[in-house]
């Protein structure tokens, strides 16, 4: 018999095939997951900088 026309065999493929493309969509939200994360973190020190800058305290200007 032909393994497409097998019941057995083509639901053992059936589940590996789903098997391999939940791991790859897994593999791949992790992988997005960590790039976020170094990307949130630069872009959190980009923000502490520039939040710095603009809230120093005021130096009074001298009129001579």
């Amino acid at each position: 018999m032909r393994p497409e026309f097998d019941p057995t065999l083509n639901g053992g493929l059936d589940k590996l095939h789903r098997y391999h493309r939940e791991a790859a969509a897994d593999a791949v939200l992790q992988l997005n997951k960590d790039r976020n994360g170094v990307r949130q973190g630069w872009w959190s020190a980009v923000m502490q900088r520039v939040w710095q800058r603009l809230h120093r305290p005021s130096v009074p200007t001298v009129r001579h």
